[in-house]
């Protein structure tokens, strides 16, 4: 990454936010620079030596990351031996990089798992009673057939309040089980929903 992704990514942000950047920086130990080519690899190099301009500049970078991401836990400073013949491999630094992905997947599913809990809606009795009354509504609407005189009569009633006041405003639908008295409802309901919101008035659906 670059110093201004790190900046923006990592050094730019709110306290507050800090849990949400992990970093993870590489040393290595024993490195010789008989082979540049090879050394090219993982450090800047100026006639075949580090650059100390660019090692100097890098090492107040990562200091700064430290500062900011080592009181939350998400600093993870690690080193590698360097081999003179093949420098860094899968193959012989095996252990160590596995070491590393495993550090790297706990810590990412800590993570999730704290966000996930602090996210988490606590579970709301009257929550859930009215999404179950809204479902309720729409599996019965999708179910509902015919019936159309006694559907205009019902929205007649809903949409004339004002008769509806003088008539003590309760309209009782009744039939015997088994009817679709409670489909007729739900298709009721269902249809005048959104002018009635629109006009800010409610709707209270419950079915017993």
């Amino acid at each position: 990454v670059t110093e201004h992704e790190v900046r923006e990514g990592v050094l730019s942000l709110a306290a507050s936010d800090h849990s949400r950047v992990f970093a993870f920086v590489r040393h290595m130990e024993g490195m010789t620079f008989e082979d540049s080519g090879l050394c090219a690899n993982f450090v800047d190099l100026r006639e075949g030596l580090p650059d100390s301009e660019t090692r100097h500049l890098m090492a107040q970078l990562q200091s700064e990351v430290k500062n900011v991401l080592e009181p939350v836990g998400h600093f993870v400073d690690y080193a590698l031996q360097w081999h003179p013949e093949y420098g860094v491999s899968d193959i012989h630094h095996r252990n160590e990089l596995l070491s590393v992905c495993d550090r790297f997947c706990r810590l990412m599913m800590r993570s999730i798992v704290d966000a996930a809990q602090r996210n988490t809606v606590k579970q709301d009795q009257i929550l859930d009673e009215i999404s179950q009354h809204l479902s309720t509504t729409v599996k019965n609407v999708s179910k509902f057939v015919g019936r159309s005189d006694m559907l205009s009569r019902i929205l007649e009633f809903i949409r004339t309040p004002v008769v509806a006041a003088e008539n003590n405003g309760v309209l009782v639908i009744h039939g015997g089980s088994g009817t679709g008295k409670s489909f007729l409802m739900a298709k009721a309901a269902s249809i005048v929903s959104e002018e009635v919101i629109r006009n800010n008035g409610a709707i209270m659906i419950r079915f017993l």
